[in-house]
Formats: structure tokens, sequence, C-alpha cells
């Protein structure tokens, strides 16, 4: 359950980023800062290779970025709020501005 693996502080209402490498990016330093990432340059890396192979835009306005990575020991999770719309390949071809990451 996402509640098992999201606390207050892996969730911020003010995402930073104007792009989806700038978005990814800023979800990878929330989780960096919980204290629960053994390896940022590797997450990042697992998250941007999943990224290209498949995107993550789904629809209404969220996007879900993700990948397995060894950068964490356990499942990790984390929600942002962008106050811009960004392009992220969404289905319905309308930008996001709600992340969920989860590695």
């Amino acid at each position: 359950m996402l509640r098992d693996v999201l606390s207050p502080q892996l969730v911020t209402t003010d995402l930073h980023g104007n792009t989806k490498r700038e978005i990814i990016e800023s979800l990878v330093s929330l989780i960096e800062k919980s204290g629960k990432l053994k390896d940022r340059a590797l997450a990042l890396k697992d998250v941007l290779s999943h990224e290209e192979e498949n995107s993550t835009g789904m629809e209404h306005g969220i996007a879900i970025p993700h990948a397995k990575s060894d950068a964490v020991d356990e499942l990790v999770a984390c929600v942002g709020v962008s106050k811009q719309k960004i392009e992220f390949a969404c289905l319905d071809r309308k930008p996001a501005h709600i992340f969920v990451m989860t590695l």
C-alpha cells in the first residue's frame, strides 16, 4: 500500500522543474533528503532509462515515474505537485502536474 511507504517528508506541493528530467531529478532529491536513497546517480539513471523505454505519463495531469533500482533497500515512494504543467508524454497528450515516483 502506498500509505505504508509514504511519509510527510516524501510529499511536496512545491516541486521544482520545467522539464521531465528536472521533475525526475527533483523527485529523486526528495527521496534522497529522506535518507532512504543509497545511490542518487543510480536511482536517476534507472528512472530515466525506464522513462526512455516507456513514458509514465498517464491522464488527467498525473505521471508515475518509477523503476526497479538497487539505489534503495526497500520500496520508496514520493509525491510531488508542480505549480507548472510539464510535458510528460501523457496518454491524453496533456501536460502533467502531479507526480508519484516509486523506486
